[in-house]
């Protein structure tokens, strides 16, 4: 239920749950502590952020409920705690407002969930495939298009702290990726 409550949230703030003010800047409606008001510009890489968030966490919940190799249970375990955390620290910095990119985002996300859900045996390695994938492009998108973009040195230090989050998370994809490899090579 928990589980379920926090996606649902996630859901909310990358769709747009905003409420516009007269300043031009969007203020959250969710939670206990409103959000600081960023431009609309942060608001949208906010909300690419928490698109991301949202991907993540969906499919790594898909990943905990298959049978998976060794290590990568830990890893789908690790997106969820991460990017949980991450979306926390984007709720704290403003409300994302949905954009083209935020909401074409999620729909890629939906799209790779139901392409690894057709998986069985080799589902352990079609996620590790998909994450080493998916990293690389949340890479490219946060230190070439997100960071030069973003206003706020708030939104700007999460997003470095992103990016870093990123990496390390994609060095542990392509450690297990490589691990399955050697484990059962095609």
């Amino acid at each position: 239920m928990r589980t379920l409550l926090s996606c649902t949230v996630v859901l909310m703030l990358a769709t747009g749950c905003t409420s516009p003010s007269k300043d031009g800047r969007s203020h959250s409606t969710v939670g206990p502590h409103a959000a600081q008001a960023v431009s609309r510009s942060d608001a949208q890489i906010l909300s690419v952020v928490s698109a991301i968030n949202h991907n993540e966490i969906a499919i790594a919940q898909q990943a905990r409920s298959r049978k998976l190799a060794a290590g990568v249970g830990n890893y789908a375990s690790m997106m969820i705690q991460d990017h949980s955390a991450n979306q926390k620290e984007i709720e704290r910095l403003g409300t994302p407002v949905a954009s083209e990119r935020s909401q074409a985002g999620l729909a890629e996300g939906q799209a790779l969930e139901s392409a690894l859900a057709a998986h069985d045996a080799d589902y352990s390695r079609a996620y590790m495939e998909a994450m080493v994938k998916e990293h690389v492009k949340a890479l490219d998108l946060l230190q070439n298009t997100l960071l030069p973009q973003a206003e706020a040195e708030g939104v700007k230090a999460h997003l470095m702290n992103t990016r870093t989050s990123v990496q390390n998370h994609l060095k542990a994809a392509r450690s297990l990726e490589d691990t399955l490899e050697r484990a059962n090579p095609s």
